[in-house]
């Protein structure tokens, strides 16, 4: 049953069954939630990385090779990005960042895990990521630069879609 196939994070409270007469739409969809309605909803907590994206992140051949903001429906940024609810992506940290064609088509399909995942984002349509030192942008690479910095008793400040996290060696 649904309790059993629920997805990863998914906590199923309650399973009820209602009858209704056919209505005639074909297909599946999640139509946008309706503007100044009251709002009523769990707000599911960030989540780690799974391991579908972290082999997609480690994979030379995939297109999100690399991207260190790669989310998908069980995995990645929910409490720390959200604005106000319903959890749509216009009310969260990612309004600004408009999906590119090969995001919307996983984000609108029904078979894909990005299917309505908020953040879903890649490295043509998504945030990135810089290194600033004293306020003047770093070359090369930046995730190797905070790592000599941190071994060398430094802090740094990393600043997500979700907030600011301080990274040293204690």
């Amino acid at each position: 049953g649904v309790r059993a196939e629920a997805p990863l994070a998914a906590s199923v409270t309650a399973v009820t069954f209602e009858e209704l007469s056919p209505t005639g739409e074909q297909g599946f969809q999640i139509l946008p939630s309706p503007a100044g309605t009251l709002a009523r909803t769990l707000v599911s907590p960030d989540l780690a990385v799974c391991a579908d994206c972290r082999r997609e992140i480690l994979s030379a051949e995939n297109r999100r090779y690399g991207y260190a903001f790669t989310n998908c429906t069980n995995c990645g940024p929910r409490y720390s990005i959200i604005r106000g609810v319903p959890y749509d992506r216009p009310l969260t940290s990612m309004a600004p960042f408009r999906m590119c064609p090969a995001c919307g088509r996983e984000y609108d399909d029904p078979a894909d895990r990005r299917f309505h995942a908020q953040p879903n984002a890649c490295a043509v349509c998504g945030p990135s990521y810089r290194l600033l030192v004293d306020g003047a942008v770093e070359e090369g690479d930046p995730l190797a630069r905070a790592r000599e910095i941190v071994a060398a008793g430094g802090i740094v400040a990393i600043k997500g879609i979700g907030g600011y996290h301080l990274a040293c060696d204690a």
